[in-house]
């Protein structure tokens, strides 16, 4: 009683305790608060969701018209009373390119120039209304961006509209414009035109001028557009393309269906592929549609492309392939933006989403060790690509391999979604091909789309094409909509069924050891199904392998008694090596099963046929050997039908003639020996015979000078020299030069000495960068130590080591040294060698020249560039410019220099003309007019020597050396010394570079436009 009592106090005390309500009610209370916070949050988002009148589609209002129609005969301009808009991206006077990112508007000034591309569209009548939302900085595939919103996907609301250009793609599709452009350098365009319903076109790299845009990534960028109505993507197209980019192509048309990546496909083939093909059978003027593996072609075309495979299966090799080449692409992508954009990342750093940090870091911490192999797989791509669709094949493939990702949902891209888009947008991204991207209506309610990709420079063919199948192909859309949806297949069930396809694709095409391949990864996958073994069983036959293919028919047999073909090739393969009676039984079996077998009553008559002919010989010619016999009937009945050894063929022919003819079973062993005609297998050992003569000469040679060399041992080395190594004395017509001098004192000679020695020692040696440190020591000595006369020794001797450096430089450019001799024969065997090479990789890089470069000559220009600093920094920078502008031999051998070396020359030059174009080049000169046209004519000097390796070299798209702002910085320093010439010297040098910026498509730097336009302006004053 008491223990209750007191049991029944303490729950009392319990309930009534005043911390224990304070909690509860703080517990309640908060529970009310988040309940409240959800159903705010919510209401938020239904109205964020609620679509705006512009869709969400603009982030700047402005309208740019066009100038009035000119009066007749003027011809009417092609876009009158369209719209348009453009990306974010884009520059207009006035107004500052966001690039989708406020910061980066922020750091900005507003732009001096619109977009060469915005302008033309402008001078044929169209009018831009505004500027669209893109995601930031170029990245991004979904189309969301952190600070201004999603747009919101007029064709299915529910999820995002996709990027990186979705506001353009948004605006056309809820029809707030007629056409947008865009730029596309990972799909940046036709994903968000697959994703919105909306016809897009991505011409061809380098055809459309990207002046005025910001940059992601050159040698991907381009710029392109998209439309509801192809009779305007068309027009579109008539005014950016060049008039000369694929004019009209006689011959017919052929799509090339890539059907390992519509495997992926998770719609229907009757809503994609069947309506493209029902489509060209009802159009004149197409083939048959061909149908490829874009993954094995790819690599069996880009040998360069293995090292980014990852390990795979025979199976899989085409989905590495498809992997690796997306993965050159973003690497690209990633060290390109690096060069672009890193100093500004890095002060800045600016507020990004979630996504593109990812992707943005990816880029700046990327590592540029291999940078050199994925410029190789672009190129080869390229030539792969263009060897597959030539002038009339278009290759047809998914644009997206997937749906996209609900609106507002906090799910991410998934990786393997990714690389199956990445994949898709690499083929023409990488190759820099056309594509064109077609919408197919809706499957589940979201918008489906095939892409048509032309080879390079083929814009206005796949334009045409286009619109002349557009029409049709909605109508097949119609009617494959009306259709009962085929019942879903789950391919992964069996993917050994796929294999057997794809073998018997490849026994089609008459490729048996391809298809020998496939047939046996099936067999490994599912061993108990007959018909595999019984395929291979047919591709060994073809082969002449006929053991294995009775091999496998036995086994066949073992899975399936009754199966009808197993019999039949299994009898072939006795019956090709002579075993008639055998084959006989085998075919028999087969008529058992099935009685009206036509090749089977072929084939038992054939070998009743010849087992009397054989028997007939029996008696009438009982001394002549009936294999030999055999063998003639054999060889016409089937001639060259399996392939031999030669040798063995010859060797079985011999012995064949001195066998005794009494034994029937020598002669038949003889006869299965012999199954090449003696003729032919005489002319196959006799070639073989000849290559082994050859070799045997060619060793016996190189042994007999081997031998003569030995008999005649090497002079031993002379003894080292007690006494130092010094500089050249200076030459005759050298006295009084800045060398001269700095030999005539003891610290002159010294500091000589120790950069003399520094430039013969190689890089690799451990005293390399001793006697450079020593070098750079003296010099930063010397300017502490200051005084006219210490200065003076200083620039005597960086002169006369740059002009030495120099010459040397040149002298391996032009091919001089001590061994001319020597060089004629190394020139010799490198052409010999060109010729063993295959066709796309003896492509010269110019005018047939052959490319120089090394560690040696990457050391010498690795040292100009070190010794033009110290120069610079003792008042001799002058010197360095005057003597590397005379040097026009060394500026045309760099546009064929190996990379690493034209990359140092490129920076020397750029050093130089931002010192030729500044004041301190003039200080050295007085007023009088003939030193003035000096001046001007040192200037002209460096600019006939380097400009054309400004416009050529990897300045731009294919390895971009120079930041954005050094580009940027070099034009305007350009147009300055430019614009100090003389009025004719002026015209030379304009000419010099349009000629050089013309012939290089793939970039746009240095763009001399506006220099150019002034000059011709002035110009024309002066015909007044």
């Amino acid at each position: 009683m008491d223990s209750s009592g007191r049991s029944g106090a303490g729950g009392v005390a319990a309930y009534s305790n005043p911390r224990a309500w304070i909690v509860a009610g703080i517990a309640v209370a908060g529970v009310i608060v988040l309940a409240e916070a959800a159903r705010r949050r919510r209401r938020w988002l239904r109205g964020k969701s609620t679509a705006p009148p512009d869709s969400g589609a603009f982030c700047d209002s402005l309208v740019l018209s066009p100038p009035p129609q000119a009066p007749p005969p003027a011809a009417r301009q092609q876009l009158s009373d369209l719209t348009f808009a453009v990306s974010h991206n884009f520059e207009i006077e006035g107004y500052v390119a966001g690039f989708g990112n406020p910061d980066w508007k922020r750091t900005h000034t507003a732009a001096s120039h619109t977009a060469v591309a915005v302008t033309n569209l402008l001078k044929q009548g169209a009018t831009c209304v505004g500027r669209t939302v893109m995601d930031e900085l170029g990245f991004g595939v979904t189309g969301q961006n952190l600070h201004y919103g999603t747009p919101i996907n007029p064709a299915s609301p529910s999820v995002v509209p996709g990027g990186s250009c979705s506001g353009s793609a948004v605006a056309v599709s809820a029809q707030l414009v007629d056409f947008a452009l865009g730029t596309d350098t990972t799909g940046d365009l036709r994903i968000p035109a697959s994703f919105c319903g909306v016809l897009c076109f991505r011409p061809s790299h380098g055809v459309v001028s990207t002046v005025g845009t910001l940059a992601n990534s050159q040698s991907l960028d381009t710029i392109g557009w998209l439309a509801r109505d192809p009779r305007i993507l068309h027009r579109v197209g008539d005014v950016l393309l060049p008039a000369a980019v694929g004019g009209f192509i006689k011959g017919k048309r052929q799509l090339i269906f890539a059907d390992d990546c519509f495997e992926s496909l998770k719609v229907p083939s009757q809503k994609t592929v069947h309506v493209i093909e029902s489509a060209v059978l009802t159009l004149p003027g197409y083939q048959p549609p061909k149908h490829i593996d874009i993954g094995q072609y790819i690599i069996s075309n880009v040998p360069s492309l293995k090292e980014f495979c990852e390990p795979s299966t025979k199976m899989q090799e085409g989905n590495s392939a498809l992997k690796a080449l997306c993965t050159v692409m973003l690497l690209l992508q990633r060290y390109e933006f690096k060069a672009n954009h890193e100093d500004w990342v890095n002060t800045v750093k600016p507020k990004l989403g979630l996504e593109i940090t990812t992707r943005v870091l990816q880029a700046v911490n990327f590592r540029d060790d291999n940078i050199k192999s994925l410029y190789i797989v672009r190129s080869e791509w390229r030539s792969a690509l263009k060897n597959l669709l030539k002038d009339t094949g278009i290759l047809v493939l998914p644009t997206m391999a997937g749906y996209p990702l609900k609106r507002n949902s906090k799910q991410r891209l998934s990786s393997e979604f990714e690389d199956k888009m990445y994949a898709l947008v690499s083929i023409a991204a990488l190759s820099g091909c056309c594509q064109a991207t077609v919408p197919l209506g809706n499957h589940n309610d979201r918008p489906i789309s095939l892409s048509f990709v032309a080879a390079h420079g083929s814009d206005k063919f796949l334009l045409r094409a286009i619109s002349d199948m557009y029409s049709t192909i909605q109508e097949q859309v119609v009617s494959a909509s009306k259709l009962a949806p085929p019942p879903v297949i789950n391919h992964d069930v069996d993917a050994s069924e796929l294999l057997k396809e794809k073998g018997n694709d490849s026994f089609k095409r008459k490729q048996w050891s391809k298809a020998v391949e496939f047939y046996s990864e099936a067999i490994e996958l599912n061993g108990t199904n007959a018909t595999y073994y019984c395929n291979r069983a047919a591709a060994y036959l073809e082969l002449g392998r006929f053991k294995q293919a009775e091999a496998d028919c036995d086994q066949a047999l073992l899975l399936d008694k009754k199966n009808v073909k197993a019999y039949l090739r299994r009898g072939a393969a006795k019956e090709r090596v002579l075993n008639h009676q055998e084959a006989l039984q085998d075919f028999r079996h087969a008529l058992a099963l099935e009685p009206q077998n036509k090749a089977a009553l072929a084939a038992e008559r054939r070998i009743q046929k010849h087992l009397s002919y054989r028997l007939h010989l029996l008696h009438s010619a009982p001394r002549r050997s009936i294999g030999m016999e055999a063998q003639q009937w054999q060889q016409r009945r089937h001639p060259l039908r399996t392939p031999m050894d030669p040798l063995l063929s010859l060797a079985g022919s011999f012995f064949s003639a001195f066998s005794p003819s009494s034994s029937t079973e020598q002669g038949a062993a003889t006869s299965t020996i012999l199954l090449l005609p003696l003729p032919v297998a005489a002319a196959r050992a006799l070639s073989v015979l000849r290559r082994l003569a050859l070799l045997a000469t060619q060793a016996f040679i190189s042994v007999f000078f081997a031998f003569l060399s030995a008999l005649s041992p090497p002079p031993p080395p002379p003894p080292p020299s007690l006494a130092p190594s010094l500089p050249p004395p200076p030459r005759a017509d050298q006295q009084g030069s800045p060398a001269a001098a700095a030999s005539s004192t003891s610290v002159g000679r010294a500091l000589g000495h120790v950069l003399w020695v520094a430039s013969r020692l190689p890089v690799a040696s451990r005293k390399y960068e001793l006697v450079r440190g020593l070098a750079e020591r003296l010099l930063d000595d010397n300017a502490l130590a200051g005084g006219t006369a210490v200065g003076a020794v200083s620039r005597a001797a960086l002169s006369g080591a740059f002009e030495r450096t120099l010459r040397q430089l040149e002298a391996s450019a032009t091919g001089g040294g001590d061994w001319p001799a020597m060089e004629l024969a190394a020139r010799a065997v490198r052409t010999g060698m060109r010729l063993w090479k295959p066709a796309a990789a003896a492509v010269a890089p110019l005018e047939g020249e052959a490319a120089f470069g090394g560690p040696a000559a990457e050391k010498l220009a690795a040292e100009l560039l070190w010794l033009v600093q110290k120069m610079a920094a003792c008042g001799a920078a002058r010197e360095a410019t005057v003597q590397f502008g005379a040097a026009p031999r060394l500026g045309s051998r760099a546009l064929v220099a190996e990379p690493t070396l034209q990359v140092a020359l490129l920076r020397l030059a750029v050093f130089l003309f931002r010192h030729a174009n500044s004041a301190e080049f003039e200080q050295d000169t007085g007023d009088k007019e003939g030193d003035k046209a000096a001046v001007a004519e040192q200037r002209m000097a460096m600019l006939r020597s380097w400009l054309p390796l400004l416009c050529r070299g990897s300045t731009g798209t294919d390895a971009p050396v120079l930041s954005g702002r050094e580009r940027a910085e070099m034009v305007t320093v350009l147009e300055e010394l430019i614009e100090k010439l003389r009025w004719e010297q002026q015209e030379e040098a304009l000419a010099l570079w349009l000629h050089h910026f013309a012939a290089c498509p793939d970039t746009d730097w240095p763009n001399l436009d506006r220099c150019y336009t002034r000059w011709y302006a002035e110009s024309r004053k002066l015909l007044a």
